[in-house]
């Protein structure tokens, strides 16, 4: 992880349980090592957890879009990662905003989708339509076309598995 002089800002804020649960969940079903002390090296990153083969900075937040962005984006640029925010959303149990580095804008309230438990995660837009990013242990890759190409179904069945993974992180049983 690359650390850099940047000018002075604040911390992510401290989420609350239920968010800190929702990012250990996408951690989780991302796969590969996570560091939740990030905040030793540089107390910048004391909220947020790193995974460093994913290349992967995940902050979280109860509050709306774009809240929490300009605070990700100074985080993104102090570790060169990628930086995923987590959002509880009761319709979805989550919803994500994602901006790859080199990338300027964020690309918000994702919905996750997952295929099997060892194949990483796929983001998908809340349209349906548009760029999706599969988010594995090795990084990310961004995708003009969706993971459930074989039809509705599995759209579906993709979208059931992610709502209950993340429901079970909201309560806490895992």
């Amino acid at each position: 992880m690359k650390m850099t002089c940047q000018p002075a800002f604040a911390p992510a804020p401290t989420p609350r349980k239920l968010v800190r649960r929702l990012m250990d969940a996408a951690a989780l079903a991302i796969g590969g090592p996570v560091l939740r002390d990030a905040g030793i090296e540089d107390p910048r990153l004391a909220n947020c957890l790193i995974m460093p083969l994913a290349r992967l900075l995940i902050c979280g937040t109860a509050c709306h879009a774009p809240l929490l962005h300009y605070e990700a984006g100074m985080l993104q640029k102090l570790t060169d990662l990628d930086a995923l925010i987590v959002r509880p959303d009761a319709g979805h149990e989550a919803v994500f905003d994602i901006r790859l580095r080199g990338d300027g804008a964020w690309h918000c309230g994702y919905r996750l989708w997952l295929e099997t438990a060892d194949a990483g995660v796929w983001l998908v837009p809340p349209e349906g339509q548009g760029r999706c990013f599969l988010i594995g242990k090795h990084g990310i890759e961004a995708s003009d076309h969706g993971p459930f190409a074989h039809g509705e179904r599995v759209r579906q069945q993709g979208h059931a598995r992610a709502r209950l993974l993340l429901a079970v992180a909201r309560q806490g049983w895992y």
